[in-house]
C-alpha cells in the first residue's frame, strides 16, 4: 500500500514538470474562467461588453442553440475547456493508467524531441509540436504574425463547424465524414492548417490505421484514456464532440492573453514571475514559440489571470472572460449556422486576435 502511494506521487511530481506546457494541476484558471463567461452571458440581456462577478460556488447551465438545442452544465464546460491541455483523456487523480501513459509520454520517452507532427500522438503535438496553434501559439520562430493567425482562425472556424454539425448532401452528419477525405480536400483549398492535421498525407496515420478503421472528424475529441494501459475508449457522440470543440474554441481564446503565449502591450523582459501573470487587454504584438522557453517564467505567466490596467479601463480589445461571454451569448441567442459562423470568425479574428501594427514575427518571446 505504501508503495502505490510513493507511486502516486512520483506520477503527480514528474507529472507536473514533464508537463510544463499545460495548466494541469496548476490551478482551474481556464475552469474558471469559463466559468464566469458562462455566468456573463446568462445574466446579460444584450451582447456584454462587461461582466458581474461570479458568485462563488456558482452551479449553473447554460442553453445552446448547435444545431438543436443542446445544455451544458458547469461541469461539463470544465471539463470540456480542459481539451488541448489533455487531448486523450488522461489526467484526473483517479486514472493511474492515465497518468502513467502521460508520465511516459511527457517524461520518459521525451515528446520534446520527437517529430511532434500528429503521427506522434496527440499528447506530444498539442504541447509541442504544429498544434501549437490550439494555444494560440506559434511552432517555429521567425514565423509572420498573419501565417500564425491565420492558423488559429483556421482552428477557430473548424470548431464552429463541429459545433453546427450540419447534415451533408448525402445526409452524413458532418462530424462523421472520413477526416482524412475532409482535410485532403482543405489542402487544395489552401486551408493553412490542412498540412498539419495530416502531414503524411491520405497514406499515413490518421487516415491508415493499424485497425483499418480510419478517423472520423469526430475522432480527435473522443478520446478517453483510462482503465487500461494500451488501448483508449472512445466516445463518438455528437454531444460530446460538440462539447469538446466548444471548450476547445475557449481554451483557445483565453490562451491568448498568457504573455508567455501570446504578447501584448509591453512584456516581459525584467517583468518579476509573480506579475507575468498579469494580462492586457491590446493587439497582439507577437505570437510565442515554446520549445526554446524559459519553462519557469512560462508556467509563472500561466498562472492565476489578473486584469492589467489596459482591461479595467475601456479598451477596444475584450479581455478573456467578455470575449468567452460574447460567444457564449450569441450560441445561445442565435442559431449556430454559416451566419452565426461568419459573425463569431469574423470577432475571433478583429478583436480577440487583432495584431499591432508593430507585430514582429515568431520567437520564445521577450522575457522568456
Amino acid at each position: 500500500m505504501i508503495r502505490n502511494v510513493w507511486f502516486f506521487i512520483l506520477i503527480i511530481f514528474l507529472s507536473c514538470n514533464a508537463a510544463a506546457h499545460t495548466i494541469w494541476l496548476k490551478g482551474d484558471h481556464h475552469e474558471t474562467m469559463i466559468l464566469n463567461s458562462m455566468y456573463c452571458a446568462l445574466n446579460a440581456k444584450d451582447l456584454p461588453t462587461t461582466c458581474p462577478r461570479t458568485p462563488n460556488n456558482w452551479e449553473g447551465e447554460i442553453l445552446l442553440k448547435l444545431n438543436k438545442t443542446i445544455k451544458f452544465d458547469r461541469k461539463e464546460m470544465e471539463k470540456a475547456v480542459r481539451h488541448p491541455d489533455d487531448p486523450v483523456g488522461e489526467l484526473s487523480f483517479g486514472n493511474l493508467f492515465g497518468l502513467a501513459r502521460w508520465l511516459w509520454n511527457m517524461a520518459v520517452s521525451e515528446c520534446e524531441g520527437k517529430n511532434k507532427n500528429i503521427s506522434t500522438g496527440l499528447r506530444c503535438s498539442t504541447h509541442y509540436g504544429d498544434f501549437q496553434f490550439m494555444h494560440s501559439m506559434s511552432s517555429v520562430e521567425n514565423t509572420s504574425p498573419n501565417v500564425t493567425k491565420q492558423k488559429i482562425v483556421a482552428w477557430a472556424s473548424y470548431l464552429l463547424q463541429i459545433m453546427e454539425n450540419r447534415t451533408l448532401s448525402d445526409g452524413t452528419e458532418f462530424i462523421a465524414q472520413n477526416y482524412c477525405s475532409y482535410w485532403d480536400n482543405e489542402k487544395s483549398k489552401r486551408n493553412p492548417i490542412a498540412n498539419a492535421m495530416i502531414p503524411d498525407g491520405t497514406t499515413g496515420f490518421p487516415c491508415i490505421l493499424d485497425n483499418g478503421e480510419p478517423w472520423s472528424i469526430a475522432t480527435m475529441f473522443a478520446f478517453k484514456c483510462s482503465n487500461t494501459i494500451v488501448n483508449c475508449d472512445v466516445d463518438l457522440s455528437s454531444r460530446n464532440i460538440k462539447q469538446k470543440a466548444l471548450g476547445s474554441l475557449f481554451h483557445l481564446i483565453q490562451d491568448s492573453y498568457s504573455q508567455g503565449h501570446v504578447r501584448r502591450g509591453k512584456c516581459c523582459e525584467g517583468v518579476l514571475e509573480e506579475q507575468l501573470s498579469i494580462y492586457n487587454c491590446e493587439p497582439i504584438r507577437q505570437f510565442n514559440v515554446y520549445s526554446n522557453q524559459n519553462k519557469a517564467r512560462h508556467k509563472a505567466s500561466d498562472k492565476a489571470p489578473v486584469a492589467g490596467q489596459t482591461c479595467i479601463e475601456a479598451s477596444e480589445v475584450h479581455g478573456p472572460i467578455v470575449a468567452g461571454a460574447q460567444i457564449f451569448w450569441i450560441l445561445r441567442n442565435q442559431e449556430l449556422d454559416f451566419k452565426t459562423i461568419s459573425q463569431i470568425t469574423s470577432y475571433v479574428d478583429s478583436n480577440i486576435f487583432g495584431l499591432s501594427d508593430d507585430a514582429t514575427t515568431s520567437s520564445k518571446g521577450s522575457g522568456f
